[in-house]
Order: structure tokens, then C-alpha cells, then sequence
């Protein structure tokens, strides 16, 4: 009767250690939101973590026409309604050392059409070469939301016609300006781009010149203003940091070579300087 009990053991050690063997010698995966809160048309940005937890290099490769990595995404408040693809997500491949861990940041807008306010979740999961054999993330969990609009103006652009604004959104207890074009038969957000951090109590200066380009200008802090251009496709074409000079008011003038800054000279912050960052780059 021992010896019967001593091998049950065995046995029951046996299979448990080979299943953590197997679960510790394969792939974790890991997917997180870059942040919690997105405006409507802007750009979801995802960062993708692999850890090869085994003493074996691991090749990450499409079989046939099946990838190697899938995403799903789904709206939650709504049943966990997955949300149709408008294209294949295609990573390129790659080969985990032992032990290795690579990450990639990537953006949801060229897979996926998130045109509506709401809570969603993303989950990613590794198939690996034997076409069997899955591994999968937690969900990645983000909000899109509306913003407020600060300035509007209707366009006609190659025949559409668009609502451009400059919207606000609060982040992480902060404002941010947004450039938003939006089509007006189908009230859809074509896209969003972040302006910059948005000092937020005196309204931002807006201008549009001949090629229906916003201008807009506001102050970021108690030191620094940002003038900003985005396009009627809802993309960023400049971004610079300035500061008052001499006792001319700061502001927006048309002149006869378009629109300028007045009263206004490049801003760049010492610390920043010496660090050679970019002061431009998305500040959460």
C-alpha cells in the first residue's frame, strides 16, 4: 500500500513538474496601452512585449497564410462586440534568444476603424510554428473619447465636406489641444493629432490660410506658447515652442506671404537643450 501511495506521488509530482516546465520554457506576452485616454481619430498606440523564458531560441514566423501574432479587439459595454478588422495585422518576423525579451510599438489605426466614443480591450495572441500552439496577453484596455471643441470651422475638400477643430482633452490631469477633421455627411472622424499641452484659461488663437490649413496658437505653461499647423486631413504639419519678445502682443497676423506669429521668438528650455530632446514629442 506505501509503495502504491509513493508511486501515485511520483507520478502526480512527475506530471506537474513537466506541465511547469512546458508553461515556464515558452513565450509570455505582454500588451499595454501607452496611456489610458485616446481622442477619437488619433492614432491607438499599443506596446507589444515578448519573453522567451526558455534555454532555446524561438523563430516567430507565418505559416502558410496563417501569422504568427493576431490581435483582437473588442468594445466593452457592449456584450464584448469584437470589432471587424478593415485589414490583416502584419508583424514582421522575428527569433527570441534565450532568455531575450523585444518590444514593439504599434498603432491600431491600420488595422482597425475606431470611429466611435467607448471603452475598448485588445488582446494579442502568438501562434507558434507548430500551428497549434497559442500564447496570450492580458487585454491592453483604452477609452476614446470626444473632447471638447474650442474652435470650428466647415471646408469643401476635393468634394467632401469637413468640420475641422481644435479640441481639448484632459489627460492624466493635464489639457492637450487636438486638430480634429471630421466629415460632415457621415459625422465620422477622419483623424485627430495632438497639438501640445494646452494651458487652459485663455481660448487658443485659430487662423485658416488659403490651403484651408489651421493655425493655432496657445499657450502651454506660464513660460512658453506652441504655434501649431495641421492640414484638412487632420495632419500635423508644424509644431515649434515660442516666447514673447519685446512689448508687441502675441499673436496670429495674415500678411501677404500668409499667416505669421507676432510679438513671439523660438523657445528652447536649457535643460532640454543639454539633453537634446525632442521638445515637440508626445509628452505622455
Amino acid at each position: 500500500m506505501y509503495h502504491r501511495k509513493y508511486h501515485t506521488l511520483l507520478a502526480v509530482f512527475g506530471l506537474v513538474f513537466l506541465l511547469c516546465s512546458q508553461a515556464f520554457g515558452q513565450i509570455v506576452v505582454e500588451l499595454k496601452e501607452v496611456r489610458r485616454d485616446f481622442m477619437v481619430g488619433e492614432p491607438v498606440v499599443l506596446k507589444l512585449t515578448l519573453y522567451n523564458n526558455s534555454d532555446e531560441a524561438i523563430a516567430l514566423r507565418d505559416v502558410g497564410d496563417m501569422p504568427w501574432l493576431f490581435l483582437r479587439v473588442t468594445q466593452r459595454g457592449a456584450g464584448g462586440r469584437s470589432v471587424a478588422p478593415i485589414a490583416r495585422a502584419k508583424f514582421p518576423p522575428m527569433t527570441l534568444k534565450p532568455g531575450q525579451s523585444l518590444a514593439h510599438t504599434f498603432s491600431l489605426k491600420a488595422f482597425y476603424n475606431l470611429v466611435g466614443e467607448g471603452s475598448y480591450s485588445c488582446t494579442a495572441t502568438v501562434c507558434m510554428q507548430d500551428g497549434k500552439t497559442t500564447f496570450s496577453s492580458l487585454p491592453a484596455r483604452f477609452d476614446l473619447v470626444g473632447g471638447s471643441a474650442l474652435w470650428s470651422q466647415q471646408v469643401h475638400v476635393k468634394g467632401k465636406s469637413l468640420r475641422l477643430n481644435v479640441s481639448c482633452l484632459h489627460v492624466g490631469g493635464k489639457a492637450y489641444l487636438f486638430g480634429q477633421a471630421v466629415n460632415e455627411d457621415t459625422r465620422q472622424v477622419v483623424a485627430s493629432v495632438l497639438l501640445g499641452q494646452f494651458l487652459n484659461f485663455a481660448a487658443p488663437r485659430c487662423m485658416m490660410d488659403g490651403g484651408k490649413n489651421v493655425h493655432v496658437l496657445f499657450q502651454s505653461n506660464t513660460t512658453y506658447f506652441t504655434y501649431a499647423v495641421f492640414s484638412p486631413e487632420g495632419v500635423r504639419l508644424k509644431s515649434q515652442l515660442l516666447k514673447r519678445a519685446g512689448g508687441v502682443p502675441i499673436g496670429l497676423v495674415a500678411t501677404g506671404t500668409g499667416i505669421q506669429v507676432a510679438g513671439a521668438v523660438p523657445y528652447v528650455p536649457e535643460k532640454e537643450k543639454e539633453e537634446g530632446r525632442d521638445m515637440n514629442e508626445r509628452p505622455y
